[in-house]
């Protein structure tokens, strides 16, 4: 065994601690790996849920009708936000005229100069933005119209 100089404070701190708590290293450790583990683990969690969430907004056919009265379907949505995914598959509306966008679509709930869309000439409110833990925004969808009232751009935007 090793001789200890009592004279060295720092040695004989440390012999009487790992008298007084033998586990203390141990425990210090175990400790230190939970403090590491546990955020870890919560944003693995996280990640697996969004990957396997089931859709927040079940989606239907589209419906011109049901489309035009925007009925709400609860948590601040529409059934519009049910039917988006449709309509975009069925319709390329590059093209299409103002008109064709109200027959099909009704009359917009945003135009021109609308103060969050200025480039945008006409918009359907869609309810609270889809897909995601902190929906918070409202989701639109929003047509650009050519000086002949034709579609040059259409897009799905939050704002």
């Amino acid at each position: 065994m090793k001789s200890i100089r009592m004279d060295d404070t720092s040695v004989r701190k440390e012999l009487l601690m790992s008298q007084k708590y033998p586990h203390s290293k141990k425990v210090a450790l175990a400790f230190a790996i939970v403090i590491l583990f546990f955020p870890c683990f919560q944003v693995s969690m996280f990640i697996w849920q969004e990957i396997n969430a089931e859709p927040d907004v079940l989606p239907i056919p589209f419906e011109s009708e049901a489309w035009k009265r925007g009925d709400d379907i609860g948590n601040f949505r529409t059934v519009r936000s049910q039917m988006i995914g449709d309509l975009l598959q069925r319709h390329d509306f590059h093209g299409w005229s103002k008109e064709q966008i109200v027959d099909l679509l009704g009359n917009p709930d945003e135009g021109e100069n609308h103060e969050m869309y200025p480039l945008w000439d006409m918009a359907y409110f869609l309810g609270v933005e889809r897909g995601g833990w902190a929906s918070l925004d409202n989701e639109y969808v929003v047509f650009r119209l050519n000086g002949q009232q034709k579609v040059i751009d259409y897009r799905v935007t939050v704002g």
